[in-house]
């Protein structure tokens, strides 16, 4: 006997969209099978993202984007095949205008945005499992970049209302929350799933400071860091909820950078006025690097010591006992 436990193998987004927002048109899609013919807007986005696809999957192999025209030829020929699927009726007159639409948007992309994108992985596939769920939830990232951010390529026929952007933090919330529950305490992408939870939670009233934090991390992916580092110790200074990861943002890039005496400085001001529990381990941990990069080696061992003793459970744990055991044997070779 065929039940939804043995169609339905795998969750998705779009699956426990739909079946949230109507079970009836889930039992239509995914058991009966019944599929929503095409349509102009849904093809249209599909052609784009097809175009951007073969450009990244180019890049990955090659290093280097496509041409600007090449793209165009692409969605062209993308926009052409999807186009013939489509069912037309008033929209038909608008054929011509959604292919020079089309072509206008992959060309502006490539020649303005793609440059900054450095892509590791193109169409990446992931599957999680959830508590006390027996199937996993299954999903693809259309672009996962080599600064450990991801991409969603999106378009529209109209604009966000007012109250979606509150909804989309709410569900980016809820995803970080399933996204720590299934990390290792070492993974390296723990640090950041907290601190964009903290960020989320802490901002959400807050849009500008959020706004200007996001700009200093694009400048920062745009590896404008000299920029980005200025930006991120401006706010540290002057946004008493975001002292600490602003702070900390701005001592990596000073440190990335060469400067780290302008990190030290920034580490020190943060160690003495941010409270105790809050991000004090990694403070401590990146000061401690610091004082190894000046060559305070010294320094550097009590710093790493003082992480390991005062703060056992810290994720950061591991990186400080390999790092002191290192200097403890250059130490001893000095010494000897």
């Amino acid at each position: 006997m065929t039940t939804v436990a043995t169609v339905i193998e795998t969750l998705s987004h779009s699956k426990v969209a739909m079946l949230s927002k109507c079970p009836r048109q889930f039992y239509y899609r995914y058991i009966l099978g019944y599929k929503i013919p095409p349509n102009a807007f849904r093809n249209f986005g599909g052609a784009y993202h097809k175009t951007l696809e073969a450009n990244f999957k180019h890049k990955v192999e090659s290093g280097n984007d496509m041409s600007i025209e090449q793209v165009k030829d692409i969605f062209t020929d993308e926009w052409k095949s999807a186009s013939a699927e489509v069912e037309w009726s008033y929209e038909e007159e608008r054929k011509e205008s959604f292919s020079n639409r089309g072509v206008d948007l992959v060309g502006t992309y490539v020649k303005d945005i793609a440059p900054n994108r450095n892509p590791s992985h193109v169409e990446y596939e992931f599957k999680v499992s959830l508590p006390e769920i027996d199937r996993p939830f299954v999903g693809v990232i259309d672009l996962v970049l080599q600064e450990n951010y991801m991409s969603d390529h999106k378009t529209s026929t109209r604009r966000w209302p007012k109250d979606r952007a509150n909804n989309e933090f709410n569900k980016a919330e809820d995803l970080f929350s399933q996204l720590r529950s299934n990390l290792k305490s070492y993974d390296p992408l723990m640090n950041n799933v907290l601190a964009r939870r903290m960020l989320l939670k802490t901002f959400l009233e807050d849009s500008i400071s959020l706004a200007r934090y996001a700009h200093a991390d694009l400048l920062k992916f745009q590896k404008k860091y000299s920029l980005a580092a200025e930006e991120f110790n401006e706010l540290s200074l002057n946004n008493k909820n975001m002292c600490a990861q602003a702070g900390i943002n701005a001592s990596k890039l000073y440190s990335q950078l060469g400067n780290y005496e302008q990190s030290k400085t920034i580490l020190i001001r943060l160690k003495n006025d941010v409270p105790q529990d809050k991000d004090m381990d990694e403070i401590i941990f990146l000061l401690a690097e610091s004082e190894e990069n000046l060559k305070n080696l010294s320094s550097a061992l009590d710093l790493y010591h003082q992480l390991l003793t005062q703060y056992p459970n810290s994720l950061l744990v591991h990186k400080a006992r390999e790092k002191a055991r290192l200097l403890n044997i250059e130490r001893n070779k000095e010494s000897s």
